[in-house]
């Protein structure tokens, strides 16, 4: 963004606190995502193609030093390809993931997890509301502002400071390093 007069505004970042906790990445969810769409409607021969192909692209990637970061998303993915061609062996039917159980209990269980995490923000804020009554019209406006942030000069509380200064030697002999240890008097 640019103003009238050609200067760049600095861009505005949004605080972390006030977005809430990041959800952890979980890289086989990742894996088998993409997975479960592409396999919608394959057949027993489709899928088993498809697992092939995720075999050869696995096995050629290995000599990259990038794919190793991915190599959790590429287990879950290949793991997902059997699972399917091990069903649809079975089923004999195309893929559907309404029919896939495994689908609809990870799904249920999202879903619980997601009300869970709802409910403990919830009590939360009732119990931050009945702690400080201030905050009750705060947290029923839904516009609950974040604690101010600290200056990274002050340290958290009850830790000292930590001096960065160079370290001085205390007052007995110091040797550098490299020299010979001093001998003992007699």
């Amino acid at each position: 963004m640019s103003t009238t007069d050609g200067w760049r505004r600095p861009r505005r970042v949004p605080d972390a606190r006030a977005q809430g906790p990041r959800t952890p990445i979980n890289p086989a969810k990742i894996g088998r995502s993409p997975v479960r769409r592409r396999a919608r409607g394959m057949t027993h021969g489709e899928a088993a193609a498809a697992l092939a192909e995720a075999e050869l692209d696995a096995h050629l990637d290995r000599r990259h030093e990038e794919a190793a970061e991915h190599s959790h998303r590429r287990a879950a993915e290949l793991a997902e390809w059997r699972r399917i061609g091990q069903l649809l062996a079975v089923t004999g039917g195309p893929y559907n993931l309404d029919d896939d159980v495994v689908v609809q209990e990870e799904l249920a269980a999202e879903a619980a997890a997601a009300e869970t995490r709802e409910a403990q923000l919830r009590e939360a804020a009732q119990v931050a509301a009945r702690a400080d009554p201030p905050l009750r019209a705060e947290f029923a406006s839904g516009h609950h502002v974040p604690p101010p942030a600290r200056s990274r000069s002050a340290p958290p509380p009850g830790r000292p400071m930590i001096h960065k200064g160079p370290v001085r030697p205390s007052g007995r002999a110091s040797r550098r390093p490299g020299s010979p240890l001093p001998l003992p008097r007699l």
